[in-house]
């Protein structure tokens, strides 16, 4: 897909944390941070009016929701996940950010080359 056939496209990542403030007997006040254990990432991509759309023939994973809304002359998709975050270190966000954008541009049909602008360049002649 063509980055000039591309409206919009947003990614957002974030991890909930939960901020507690207490005051003691004493009236110290005592601040406490929780993170939890789980990531979203939430990815939005509008797409142009005459581009086809369907559902892929297989569904997403469990923790993945791709959802599809037709507005004036465009239609959204947009994928929400939420993932448990792993114990070990590594690449592991990068990927799954990258599946979850898989997931939505599996709802987008490959578009027809019409022969323009072919990347081989020599065509086989007979």
């Amino acid at each position: 897909m063509a980055c000039s056939q591309l409206k919009d496209f947003r990614c957002v990542c974030a991890a909930a944390t939960k901020c507690t403030k207490r005051v003691c007997a004493s009236g110290k006040i005592r601040h406490a941070t929780k993170a939890k254990a789980n990531q979203r990432v939430r990815i939005r991509l509008v797409v142009p009016e005459g581009r086809t759309v369907q559902a892929p023939a297989t569904g997403s994973p469990s923790w993945c929701r791709v959802t599809m809304e037709r507005k004036e002359h465009k239609v959204v998709l947009e994928a929400k996940a939420k993932y448990p975050k792993p114990s070990n270190a590594g690449d592991w966000q990068l990927k799954t950010i990258l599946l979850v954008l898989g997931q939505v541009f599996r709802w987008l049909p490959p578009v027809a080359d019409d022969g323009a602008g072919s990347a081989g360049g020599a065509e086989a002649s007979a």
